[in-house]
C-alpha cells in the first residue's frame, strides 16, 4: 500500500478530518489530499510527525504494507470480479496488474487474482489481451515463492491444470515436488498426468491405490462415529453406521467378512444369540475373503503380498480364543452351537 493510502486509512480510523490533520501539521488541507491521492509525497521533516500523530512507527508508515488481510484479499478478489461482470475483462485485467503492482509480495492476492482471471476467461467471448497466458502463468509462478505451504499448494495445483491445458507435461509435472508424500492430492495429480500422457497401467495403479485407501481411511471414520454412538448408548445410529460399514465394504469388494463382521459387537451387546451365533459362523466360515479384494478388479493393477493358510488358520486359533474368552460372550456360554463353533 502506497504511503498516501496508508495516511488515509490511518486518519479515518481516528476520526480525523483533512483539515484537523493539516492544522495539528501545519500544512495545508490540499497538501494532505494531494498525499492521500497520490499526487505527492509528504515533506521527509514530515514523516516523524505524520507517524506520531496516526500513532504509527516509521517502519508501519513506509513498509507500503507488502501483506494484506485475508478479509483485504477478499474485498479485492471481489472487486475484481465485479469489474469483469460490469465491464470490459480488458479493463478488468489492466486493473488486476496495477494492483499486482501495489502489492508486489502479496502473495495471497496474487494467486486469487490469477485464479479469477484464468478461469473467467474460459468464458468469455472477447479475445485475451496480449501475453495473457504468459502473465498469469507467472503469476502463479510467484505464488510458488510464497512461505505459506497453502498458497504454495494452490499455486502449484492451478500450474499443473494450466501446463496440461497447454500440452506442457514436464512442466507440470516439476509442479508437483511442491506437495509433501503424505498429501493425498499429488498422487491423484500424478495420476491425472498418467492418464494425460497415455501412461495407463501408472494411471490405473495410482487410481486404485488411492481408492484402496480412500475405503480404509472412510471405514475408519465411520467406526469412529460408531464408537461415539455406542459410547452414547445411542443404538439406533450404532445399528445405522454398522449397515453403513457392510455397504461400504460390499461396495469397495472387501469381502464377506468385513461385510458382517461390524455388526458383532451391537449382537453380543444385545444378547441376542441367534445374531451373534449367525454372524460369527459367516466370520469363521468366510475367513479367506479378508483377501478376496485383491481379485477384485477394482484393484487388479495393484501388487500385494500373498497370505499363505497358516496364516488364516492362526487368525481362525486367535478368534476362537477371543470368543471363548470375552466377557461379552459369556451369555453364550451354555448354547450348544456356541461350544461347537469354539471348540
Amino acid at each position: 500500500m502506497k504511503i498516501g493510502k496508508i495516511i488515509r486509512k490511518y486518519r479515518k480510523e481516528k476520526e480525523m478530518s483533512q483539515e484537523e490533520m493539516a492544522l495539528r501539521l501545519g500544512v495545508s488541507t490540499a497538501a494532505v489530499n494531494k498525499w492521500e491521492n497520490d499526487h505527492s509525497y509528504p515533506d521527509i521533516t514530515l514523516l516523524s510527525p505524520i507517524a506520531r500523530l496516526l500513532n504509527l512507527s516509521l517502519d508501519d508508515l513506509l513498509s507500503f504494507q507488502e501483506d494484506l488481510s485475508e478479509k483485504e484479499v477478499y474485498q479485492y478478489v471481489e472487486e475484481l470480479n465485479q469489474m469483469i461482470k460490469q465491464n470490459s475483462f480488458a479493463a478488468a485485467y489492466e486493473w488486476s496488474k496495477d494492483k499486482v503492482k501495489e502489492f508486489p509480495s502479496c502473495y495471497l492476492l496474487i494467486v486469487r487474482i490469477a485464479a479469477v482471471l484464468d478461469a473467467d476467461r474460459l468464458f468469455k467471448e472477447e479475445s485475451l489481451p496480449d501475453g495473457f497466458d504468459e502473465y498469469i502463468e507467472s503469476l502463479y509462478q510467484r505464488a510458488l515463492k510464497s512461505t505459506d505451504e497453502n498458497i504454495r499448494l494452490i499455486a502449484a495445483n492451478a500450474l499443473i491444470d494450466y501446463y496440461i491445458r497447454k500440452g506442457n507435461y514436464e512442466e507440470a509435472e516439476c509442479c508437483l515436488e511442491y506437495y509433501s508424500p503424505q498429501n493425498p492430492e499429488k498422487k491423484r495429480k500424478q495420476a491425472q498426468l498418467y492418464f494425460e500422457t497415455q501412461q495407463d497401467e501408472k494411471a490405473y495403479k495410482c487410481y486404485e491405490e488411492m481408492l484402496y485407501a480412500e475405503y480404509l481411511q472412510v471405514s475408519r471414520l465411520l467406526h469412529g462415529i460408531y464408537m461415539l454412538a455406542f459410547r452414547n448408548k445411542n443404538f439406533d445410529k450404532a445399528h445405522l453406521i454398522a449397515d453403513k460399514q457392510t455397504e461400504l465394504a460390499e461396495l469397495f469388494d472387501m469381502g464377506r467378512y468385513q461385510e458382517v463382521s461390524s455388526h458383532l459387537e451391537l449382537a453380543a451387546f444385545e444378547k441376542d444369540e441367534a445374531a451373534t451365533i449367525r454372524i460369527v459362523k459367516e466370520m469363521l466360515g468366510n475367513l479367506d475373503s479378508l483377501f478376496s479384494f485383491r481379485e477384485s478388479s477394482l484393484y487388479e493393477h495393484m501388487t500385494f503380498k500373498e497370505a499363505d493358510a497358516s496364516y488364516l488358520n492362526e487368525i481362525r486359533d486367535n478368534l476362537k480364543k477371543e470368543f471363548a474368552e470375552e466377557e461379552s460372550f459369556r451369555f453364550l456360554s451354555d448354547n450348544p452351537e456356541w461350544k461347537r463353533i469354539i471348540a
